[in-house]
């Protein structure tokens, strides 16, 4: 009976080591899982960050893009105006130089 009581007592003490370090691990792996929760939290909220400079960006740039479009129709359309305009003193040098060899 004392063989079978110190073997109850080395397995009971054996379980509860064992139950103490299962803890241990337990406590362990919560805290390691909350801390992984808060940082891919924090990871989720700077991508969120990153998508909404991102989203501005693209928003100002397109607004750039249709910025720069008006001002190529205005250089376009200034381009051929300087170019009527080159055209019409032409036509008045070449009308004044046409009555002037007429005077002669």
């Amino acid at each position: 009976v004392t063989n079978l009581a110190e073997a109850t007592r080395i397995e009971s003490k054996r379980l509860k080591d064992e139950r103490v370090e299962l803890e241990q691990k337990l406590k362990s792996t919560v805290t390691n899982l909350a801390e992984a929760t808060l940082e891919s939290e924090s990871l989720k909220a700077s991508l969120d960050d990153i998508a909404k400079k991102q989203d501005e960006t693209s928003r100002t740039l397109e607004e750039l893009r249709q910025k720069l479009d008006l001002k190529q129709e205005e250089l376009e359309h200034s381009q051929k105006r300087c170019e009527e305009l080159v055209g019409q003193v032409d036509q008045l040098m070449t009308s004044e130089v046409d009555s002037s060899s007429e005077v002669v």
